[in-house]
């Protein structure tokens, strides 16, 4: 190559820089005003539709979880008619736990301890807590359980506690059960 023409070539160069380097600042300028932002706004539109079929999936499972109480609701309103309770007053409480301790023994369990506990008025009726302690076969407490759902409809179970030592060559389950007695309102209250 001549002299001539390498100068003609590097005689360019300065034009041919300035002008890659417009096109750089011109791109890196478009890229952080114009491309960026975009790139940035569809990566939250995309977290946005991420936390919006959460919630949509959320929704269903509650709008499904409330279709089913309130299908229970409506079965539970339809019997209610049909089965009225008649509360007893408190003042039968030493015949409430005579009647606790009878169908204990029916089952063969022997008891240890049962109390009245507290005492509530509520708008339409009192509640009082009945504390018993007993022991018996496994079976039998569970009977018991049932049995005072079924007889005492006036009771219901609040907690219970069943429990045994498997070492022991005798079956015996000690049960420790809270009852929630529902009463009716005395004229005073």
């Amino acid at each position: 190559m001549s002299d001539k023409t390498t100068s003609a070539m590097f005689h360019f160069w300065p034009v041919d820089l300035g002008g890659s380097a417009t096109c750089l600042v011109l791109t890196a300028i478009v890229y952080v005003i114009g491309i960026q932002p975009l790139i940035d706004r569809r990566a939250e539109a995309a977290e946005a539709r991420d936390r919006l079929d959460t919630h949509r999936q959320t929704e269903l499972q509650l709008n499904t979880k409330r279709q089913k109480l309130m299908q229970r609701l409506a079965t539970v309103r339809a019997a209610l008619p049909g089965s009225s309770v008649e509360l007893q007053s408190v003042r039968h409480l030493n015949q409430r736990l005579d009647n606790l301790i009878q169908l204990a023994r029916q089952f063969g369990m022997s008891i240890d301890q049962v109390r009245p506990g507290l005492s509530a008025s509520g708008p339409h009726f009192r509640k009082t807590t009945i504390h018993l302690i007993a022991k018996g076969e496994f079976g039998s407490c569970v009977k018991f359980l049932r049995e005072t759902h079924l007889r005492l409809r006036d009771t219901s179970v609040i907690d219970f506690e069943i429990s045994a030592n498997p070492a022991d060559r005798t079956p015996v389950a000690r049960c420790r059960i809270d009852l929630l007695w529902y009463t009716a309102l005395e004229a005073a209250e």
